[in-house]
């Protein structure tokens, strides 16, 4: 909790504990450039907002096949380089969840190539 204007606490949101936490690991354990922990940073909220909440029971029951559907959705109407950085900062996130114990299996392989997060950007027109 943090104060809020009046100088009571304020909740801090579920999904933005994570992602702050997330944040955190990418300066502290992979020493991520400013950009591009605020980059992972927007792409991880945007996914962990999709899922179903609250969050930790959205990620305790997280399968291939829901992320291989965020990715198909994103993935339409946008350029390359768009889907490109989605990806990358998902299988970030994924590895993430998984060392956290957040998620109960690795699901890293499905952004590998030829895995489940290729195979969403193929049939998304990629």
């Amino acid at each position: 909790m943090r104060g809020g204007e009046a100088g009571g606490p304020v909740e801090i949101a579920p999904v933005d504990v994570v992602v702050g936490e997330f944040r955190a690991f990418l300066v502290g354990e992979r020493g991520l450039a400013a950009e591009t922990v605020r980059c992972y940073g927007t792409h991880a909220r945007a996914f962990l907002v999709w899922l179903p909440q609250p969050v930790a029971a959205g990620l305790a029951g997280l399968s291939a096949g829901q992320v291989t559907g965020y990715v198909i959705e994103y993935c339409r109407g946008r350029n390359t380089w768009s889907a490109k950085a989605m990806v990358t900062a998902l299988r970030s996130l994924l590895r993430f969840l998984h060392v956290t114990g957040r998620v109960p299996a690795s699901l890293v392989r499905c952004g590998a190539g030829g895995g489940e997060l290729a195979a969403g950007w193929a049939a998304a027109g990629r």
